[in-house]
């Protein structure tokens, strides 16, 4: 609602706007959109289609970062220049006249003929319109590429209605703006010559389009792909009101002043257990009794960042390394830093976060994590999420920039609701899993750590329901598969396992053969004695 709020806004200004300027410096803006999105669906065929395809080969393909944020970047270029001409759409819309009827003719024509290769394109890659209907970093709204879809059948299938294939953008007859077109303007001038030979183009492209447009069964299709479309995002509401019920309910009830109850590791445990982990240290803790626990395999369910309070965070980060790498990462952005802290502060992905993680949490201790829960992903401190009844921390064999880097990616991904899908193929949604997986996953930039050796033999991200998914269990066999089997070179380091017990409920450090063994406990703690 906000995204439409903020959309409707833009396009009521751009509207007055138009009218308010000569029409002639509106048939420039809408040339120089038209122009600048060729160039954009030509850099698709040759950079991004081919990556959308991958998930036709492969279709459990996970990209990395680099990878996401090329695909997101493009789609919300796409998106963009679709307001620009949308809006002037709409500027002459029930206006009338040899200029007016250029704009509105050749608008629509460029945005169907686009629509309509990007939807042949991807017709049979479910996955790919997946990604594009995420909401991404921009704030391009889920649902986009199905609204983009919608119209465009609606166009050449005028019996579709609104409630057929409802759409972001109001849908205006192709045809009856071909009929009112009358011709280029009379004046002599390079631009609506340009515009000519653009349009020319655009109407040889729409024609081959026409029979998969009109075709019945592609008509269908697009209406069952809807409605499919909308029952998943209402099980996804249902889902969530039940999943947040059952992270918060526990089958043994204990002291409700506490976050998860009273739990066997107490402050004190709390304290010397962050006396044992550095920034970039990827953190699994477990609480008995929660309800929620029936539903996550194995022994672990939740997975975090520890990236440590802000005297912890400078003091780790000082090496030359790091500063050099964010000193050029600052100038590359043309932003006001120095080092790997100042660009946190400074960084568009990252300096909103950054306030955030300055903040106290209501018992007056510092944040100093980061994690995915049923509030989304966020900061907390040690007083909210070290009180656990088993909590374990592993070091990536990385050097301290690839850590800086990852704490660059789990900030920027504070903000996000919680993936109570369960999918790891989207971004817009994480699970805490994910949220670990994916800041430390491989690209250009660093070596990272791989989760995703071989999906077929499920090493270790698991098809769960259909859905690619990184059990947190996963982790430990990750740790014991290198460690005591040498399947590979390690890239985790085993660093503490405060270990719970119920007979005494209080917790000791314990080694990392005991860690390791559980890999193979039960659910519950009980079943493992």
């Amino acid at each position: 609602m906000k995204f439409l709020l903020v959309l409707t806004l833009i396009i009521l200004n751009f509207a007055n706007t138009a009218k308010a300027s000569p029409v002639h410096e509106d048939v420039k803006i809408m040339h120089d959109a038209i122009y600048k999105m060729d160039i954009l669906v030509n850099y698709y065929r040759t950079d991004i289609h081919p990556l959308l395809e991958r998930l036709v080969k492969n279709p459990r393909a996970i990209y990395n970062q680099e990878e996401i944020k090329e695909i997101q970047s493009f789609w919300t270029q796409f998106v963009d220049y679709k307001i620009v001409l949308n809006s002037l759409y709409n500027s002459y819309d029930g206006v009338d006249g040899e200029l007016a009827n250029l704009v509105k003719y050749t608008v629509n024509l460029h945005l169907n003929t686009r629509a309509a290769e990007l939807s042949s394109k991807l017709w049979n890659n479910k996955n790919a319109r997946k990604k594009l209907d995420e909401k991404n970093e921009e704030q391009i709204p889920r649902g986009s590429f199905i609204s983009m879809e919608n119209s465009l059948f609606r166009q050449f299938n005028p019996s579709l209605s609104l409630v057929d294939l409802p759409t972001f953008f109001p849908v205006y007859s192709l045809e009856a703006d071909r009929r009112k077109f009358s011709g280029y303007y009379s004046l002599n001038s390079d631009i609506y010559a340009e515009i000519d030979v653009l349009n020319r183009d655009a109407e040889k492209s729409i024609s081959t389009y026409v029979s998969f447009l009109t075709d019945n069964s592609n008509v269908k299709e697009v209406k069952k792909r809807f409605f499919i479309y909308k029952f998943k995002n209402l099980f996804f509401k249902i889902m969530k009101k039940i999943s947040t019920w059952l992270g918060s309910t526990k089958v043994n009830n204990r002291d409700p002043s506490e976050y998860n109850g009273q739990t066997y590791i107490d402050l004190r445990m709390a304290y010397e257990m962050e006396s044992k982990v550095l920034p970039g240290d990827i953190m699994l803790s477990k609480t008995e009794w929660f309800l929620s626990n029936i539903f996550l395999p194995g022994f672990w369910p939740h997975s975090f960042l520890y990236i440590g309070n802000l005297q912890k965070l400078k003091l780790y980060f000082t090496d030359r390394e790091v500063t050099e790498y964010f000193y050029s990462q600052c100038v590359n952005e043309s932003l006001y830093c120095v080092d790997f802290i100042s660009y946190l502060e400074m960084s568009e992905n990252t300096k909103s976060q950054w306030s955030e993680y300055r903040k106290h949490d209501q018992h007056g201790f510092e944040n100093s994590l980061i994690e995915a829960t049923k509030d989304g992903v966020h900061f907390s401190s040690i007083r909210h999420t070290f009180f656990n009844d088993h909590l374990a921390a592993l070091r990536p064999r990385l050097s301290k920039k690839e850590k800086a880097i990852a704490i660059v990616e789990a900030m920027s991904k504070v903000g996000l609701p919680y993936d109570y899908d369960f999918d790891f193929q989207t971004d817009d949604r994480l699970v805490c899993s994910e949220l670990v997986a994916k800041s430390y996953m491989k690209d250009s930039r660093r070596v990272g750590i791989n989760f995703n050796f071989d999906l077929d033999k499920e090493k270790y991200l698991e098809l769960i329901m259909g859905r690619i998914n990184l059990p947190v269990i996963n982790i430990v066999h990750k740790v014991y598969d290198e460690e005591v089997l040498s399947l590979r070179k390690s890239e985790l380091d085993f660093v503490a396992f405060l270990k719970g017990n119920a007979k005494t409920k209080t917790a000791i450090f314990t080694t990392k053969d005991d860690f390791i063994s559980t890999k193979d406990w039960k659910k519950w703690s009980f079943m493992n004695n």
